[in-house]
């Protein structure tokens, strides 16, 4: 027998052998072997193109072209469709006018899917290096411990409130054009997908081969491996997913952010998550903080106030998970309006407003005929009684000679310029009454951490304390919820001119 015919006889045995084992015992052999290389779903002569309307969206086209599909079935279609569809980068994109080649409905419920093997394929189809197929790196994929609990949630919370997803069961599929699809074990590999259409793989095993990356990131530039260990903390993890992305940044917090302008916060977060480039919108800006205890969560109204401003805001207990601030309850009290449409309007109402009842229009006696030989009398468009005290206040400025002669006979002359401002109204009556006050910026403090606050409120007014009541007479419209933090907290009511 010549070598030649031995040689096909012992092939023809290992063949017959092979076949001769069930697949599922293939596969066990390779249990700590979790990527597999699939032949191509579709071709082109079995899918189709279809022209968007407007009002499309993708998984309402799935729905009346492919009918009901699992969420599973449904995540494999979309891999398809981009497998076709080579320039399509973001599905929740797509246009009125727009054409997109989709799998025909036979072809997808035929479950056309050829498994070749696990790391094993067949020469020419898939051009991946030898060194990702042989028995060397057989146990590349073995199993890892993924973060649980609290490293997990918080991980999953960052990448969901960025309308991201993250898949950590089941299997995730990526296409090789004209060759085939990888498929991922998603709790060994887990998945993020971000708004910007970046898929991120977070290798915990931290032995996935680097031509293996490379083929992928070869075939789909937004397909990104980030090397993680289970026992790094979630800030860290996250940092390195957020940075592979294209279009998102975190970094560690230096500086406070300034929200607003009256009322002002200045707010002091542990990491910023912010676009890169945003060019023609808002750019997204997320806030991430890491707490010791609940004495440092921030109030609701101050999250609120930043989301409004641009700023989304969360919060994690270590050890715990997400927090969520504590709703106040307290009954407010309405800021009160002081209404006017001249300075003695204003100055009315604020005499008003602090229990004096002031008299309109009063004839004060300079001279007397029987004194002076003849009457003179001034109006004080204002008079108020304090003490044995009278104080009148005017429009235009009175002679020096009248002035003297009515301080005289205790009587204060207060005159308002037509160049004054309402602020200014506010402290010449105040003044005039003598209450006390101070005027200013004044900072509130909120949620201290290490001894110092992690947020400072901060606006302008005329502060007062009367009848141990805190006042501040303001000329913005307060955000109602700050308001309510600053009642509870300090007692503080506001009054607006």
């Amino acid at each position: 027998m010549t070598a030649w015919n031995l040689r096909a006889k012992l092939l023809y045995i290992l063949l017959f052998l092979l076949l001769a084992v069930p697949f599922k015992s293939l596969w066990a052999a390779e249990d700590t072997a979790h990527l597999t290389f699939q032949k191509p779903v579709i071709s082109k002569k079995h899918s189709f193109l279809y022209a968007i309307k407007k009002g499309d969206a993708l998984s309402r086209i799935i729905s009346i072209h492919l009918g009901p599909v699992s969420s599973e079935e449904k995540r494999k279609i979309y891999k398809i469709i981009k497998d076709l569809n080579p320039k399509l980068t973001n599905f929740n994109k797509i246009y009125a006018g727009q054409t997109l080649r989709l799998p025909e409905k036979s072809t997808v419920s035929g479950n056309r899917n050829i498994k070749i093997s696990a790391l094993q394929v067949s020469s020419g189809e898939i051009p991946v290096e030898s060194n990702l197929i042989n028995k060397a790196t057989t146990g590349i994929f073995e199993k890892s411990n993924l973060p649980t609990g609290y490293r997990m949630a918080v991980i999953r919370e960052v990448i969901q409130g960025m309308n991201g997803t993250i898949t950590t069961v089941g299997n995730y599929y990526i296409p090789i054009p004209q060759a085939g699809q990888v498929t991922i074990d998603c709790s060994r590999i887990p998945v993020v997908e971000l708004p910007d259409g970046s898929t991120v793989l977070l290798d915990f095993t931290e032995r996935v081969p680097a031509p293996f990356k490379s083929m992928i990131q070869t075939h789909w530039p937004s397909y990104r491996f980030v090397t993680v260990n289970y026992q790094e903390d979630p800030a860290q993890i996250l940092q390195k997913v957020i940075n592979a992305s294209n279009a998102y940044a975190m970094i560690r917090s230096q500086k406070p952010l300034s929200l607003g302008d009256i009322p002002h916060i200045e707010l002091f977060v542990d990491w910023m998550i912010n676009e890169k480039s945003a060019a023609g919108k808002s750019p997204y800006l997320k806030g991430i903080s890491f707490l010791k205890d609940r004495t440092q969560i921030l109030p609701k109204s101050v999250k609120d106030y930043a989301s409004r401003n641009g700023v989304t805001l969360t919060e994690f207990l270590e050890g715990t998970g997400l927090v969520e601030s504590p709703v106040l309850q307290s009954r407010l009290p309405e800021i009160m309006l002081l209404s006017s449409t001249s300075a003695m309007d204003l100055c009315s109402a604020l005499l008003r407003f602090l229990d004096y009842q002031p008299t309109k229009d009063v004839d004060l006696k300079i001279f007397d005929q029987s004194r002076d030989g003849f009457n003179l009398a001034v109006k004080a468009e204002l008079l108020v009684r304090k003490d044995n005290r009278q104080i009148t206040f005017h429009s235009k400025e009175l002679p020096r000679q009248f002035m003297d002669i009515l301080k005289e006979r205790n009587i204060d002359v207060i005159t308002f310029d037509e160049k004054d401002s309402k602020q200014a109204i506010i402290e010449k009556t105040l003044s005039a009454m003598k209450i006390p006050f101070s005027k200013g910026i004044f900072l509130y403090p909120v949620a201290d951490q290490a001894g110092k606050p992690r947020a400072t409120i901060s606006f302008p007014a005329i502060k007062m304390t009367r009848d141990k009541s805190l006042f501040h007479f303001i000329e913005f419209s307060m955000d109602q919820n700050l308001y309510q933090l600053l009642y509870d907290k300090w007692e503080a009511k506001l009054i607006r001119f």
